[in-house]
């Protein structure tokens, strides 16, 4: 047994009595929290002082411990399953990491095991030998020289073998795991993720992004592992409760599932595709406007042309409700140009309608201010109360549905704002084929 062997194996066994420390720690931790939450839990019971609050308080505390307690037991089958040893340029230093699918500390400062998405972690999945760096979100990139990436073999808290290469995980280990993990769920697949997926993994999260690919290609495991990695990595911005998975079926759904604590993801919302709609629209969704029948051709409502069709009808909506000119008063003169509320608009491109109005609304309130100094407070007042909602669509009672059936009567009628022509087969409640332009055909 050659020397680097002897000391990868040390430390493999220094990394085990560190998590089974961590185990017992965190069971005695848990132990002492489910009694005081129970306890908390009865005081609620009898309404005694603001043990409410604490209580919220304690079960946090008891999630906190019990997300810790699974991370470590989960760790004693592989702790890790790579390795990178490099230069750390632009803080003069010299780093050897060993990275897993859990985070394992020693203490709050001290990280034994790095948690795979951790930014100093993405150079194990893209970088090669030699010079190169590394993002970390909300700062600048960190200027590294990598010396070593190892990829190793490791299960049942035993170590069979490891693999040097550039590229994170060799074709060799990569089969291997592959024909044991056939029906693997999703937190196995993360010591294979492959350099594309990595990129879509850890892309910036202020952006759409599509990804294609055949049956079983990976799409919905880059996806949960994206939302592990934002979650992470930025906290302060995204919550789970803010994130949906929106599945065909139950069975994928189920699948999901099973699979997010692997992936440290919990509290986040999942939904059928059919259940979606009905969800956004509230009460507004009724029977009768369900308006697509099961007719072949209506699929032409997924087709690009369509849906530019219908972007076109609600920026023109949009235009048409604001209709933006100069408001003006016959004792102040100007009170918002057209050219002031313009720039308005170019500062919230993205906005909604209701929201466009509430910016409008209030440059025009914040303007009566300033017009009305010298004003009395009687004059202020019928002023702000002339012009408080000077745009207001929501007096139309606009509904989801009114609206689209809206634009199908634009459709058939050849609006000429729609690069459209259609042919009406039923009526407006069951389908509706459309021919596209030959060039968007």
């Amino acid at each position: 047994m050659n020397q680097d062997y002897q000391e990868e194996l040390l430390h493999l066994e220094s990394c085990l009595s560190l998590i089974q420390e961590n185990i017992r720690l965190y069971e005695a931790r848990e132990q002492a929290s489910r009694k005081e939450v129970t306890a908390l839990f009865q005081a609620v019971r009898k309404g005694e002082g603001d043990s409410y609050g604490q209580l919220i308080a304690s079960q946090n505390i008891l999630e906190h411990l019990q997300n810790s307690l699974r991370k470590n037991r989960a760790a004693l089958d592989q702790p890790y399953f790579g390795r990178i040893v490099y230069d750390d340029l632009t803080y003069d230093t010299s780093e050897c990491c060993y990275i897993g699918k859990n985070g394992i500390s020693r203490n709050q400062t001290d990280v034994a095991i790095v948690d795979w998405r951790a930014p100093v972690a993405n150079v194990y999945y893209e970088n090669g030998l030699g010079k190169g760096c590394y993002a970390v979100p909300g700062s600048d990139d960190v200027e590294i020289d990598l010396h070593q990436k190892r990829t190793y073999d490791i299960s049942n808290g035993q170590l069979h073998g490891y693999y040097d290469d550039d590229i994170a995980a060799n074709d060799d280990l990569l089969v291997k795991y592959l024909s044991q993990n056939k029906d693997a769920v999703l937190g196995d697949i993360i010591a294979t993720i492959q350099k594309e997926q990595n990129t879509i993994i850890r892309d910036l999260p202020n952006k759409n992004i599509i990804v294609q690919g055949v049956a079983g290609s990976g799409k919905t495991t880059v996806a949960l592992h994206r939302i592990s990695y934002l979650l992470y990595n930025y906290e302060e911005l995204y919550k789970p409760s803010e994130f949906c998975i929106i599945g065909s079926s139950d069975m994928l759904l189920h699948y999901i599932r099973s699979g997010l604590p692997e992936l440290d993801v919990h509290h986040i919302h999942e939904m059928r595709m059919d259940a979606v709609f009905p969800y956004l629209m509230g009460k507004a969704w009724k029977k009768q406007y369900q308006i697509v029948a099961d007719y072949p051709d209506a699929s032409v409502k997924s087709h690009l042309p369509f849906i530019r069709a219908l972007d076109g009808f609600l920026s023109r909506t949009i235009e048409d409700t604001l209709h933006l000119s100069d408001i003006t008063d016959p004792d102040l003169g100007v009170i918002l140009s057209q050219k002031s509320m313009a720039e308005t608009w170019s500062y919230h491109p993205n906005d909604s309608l209701y929201q466009m109005e509430g910016h409008l609304n209030e440059r025009i309130l914040s303007r009566l201010k300033f017009l009305c100094t010298e004003k009395t407070a009687d004059f202020r007042k019928a002023k702000r109360q002339a012009f408080r909602k000077h745009f207001d669509s929501s007096a139309r009672k606009w509904t989801i549905p009114g609206l689209y059936l809206q634009f199908l009567q634009d459709l058939e009628e050849g609006h000429p704002e729609l690069d459209f022509s259609i042919t009406r087969e039923g009526s407006l409640r069951t389908v509706w084929m459309c021919t596209m332009p030959p060039h968007l055909a």
